[in-house]
């Protein structure tokens, strides 16, 4: 079995760790910018597909996509001012270890 093969059945198996991961973090980031009072538009969260997970795997740049591949769920909100953006990035950065080089933030 190739490499990819395997870390993509490894990554079938655990997807629903990952899913109520995602919406754990969901619930407490939604909790934490509540208590700010902040306003928002919407927080999401996902897990990554399985195949998302399978192509990026099959990049050559992973050996071993198991212990390289990171992003396996994804959180996303939307504030309605462009002003929130930072604060609630503080309200993340301040829960959580947050990799900056593979996170994205920004707008539109």
């Amino acid at each position: 079995m190739k490499v990819e093969e395997e870390a993509v059945k490894w990554y079938e198996e655990n997807k629903p760790k990952y899913e109520l991961l995602a919406r754990k973090v969901e619930d407490i980031i939604t909790e934490n910018i509540k208590q700010k009072n902040i306003q928002y538009h919407s927080i999401t969260s996902r897990p990554k597909s399985v195949e998302s997970y399978g192509n990026k795997a099959k990049n050559e740049k992973y050996t071993e996509p198991i212990n390289e591949i990171f992003d396996m769920a994804g959180i996303r909100v939307i504030t309605y001012l462009e002003s929130d953006v930072e604060v609630v990035s503080n309200i993340i950065e301040d829960l959580f270890d947050i990799s900056i080089e593979n996170s994205e933030v920004g707008w539109i």
